[in-house]
């Protein structure tokens, strides 16, 4: 399983009893603003509906610049946006998306020997 992967089941784990929580990296994608999340948290049930409360983008290399367009599609939304970015860059990303104007919080996580260590919510 790849370092996103192992991510995004974390976070489903951490929020299934608060939220329903979609896994959007697979086959069966929701497109939002045009972009594809790569978590989405609904309202949990009852009532049934599908209120998206959050969404989640996970960056775990590259650079930010390119990335930039997606973030401001995903934040124009009505949803809070997180950016989950590793930890070392956690700085880096608070900094540049201050700078452009995206309306996002950043997460930060940590991986030890291959398994995500822990998720820092800011």
């Amino acid at each position: 399983m790849d370092e996103r992967r192992k991510i995004v089941a974390r976070i489903l784990n951490e929020f299934g009893g608060r939220f329903r929580p979609f896994d959007n990296t697979g086959d069966d994608k929701k497109v939002i603003a045009g972009q594809f999340p790569d978590v989405i948290l609904m309202r949990s049930e009852p009532p049934p509906n599908s209120d998206i409360l959050f969404l989640m983008k996970i960056e775990t290399n590259g650079d930010f610049v390119s990335r930039l367009s997606e973030w401001q599609a995903l934040s124009s939304t009505p949803s809070v946006l997180y950016i989950v970015v590793p930890k070392s860059r956690l700085d880096e990303a608070k900094k540049f998306v201050s700078a452009t104007g995206v309306r996002a919080r950043v997460a930060s996580y940590e991986m030890e020997n291959d398994e995500v260590k822990g998720i820092q919510y800011e």
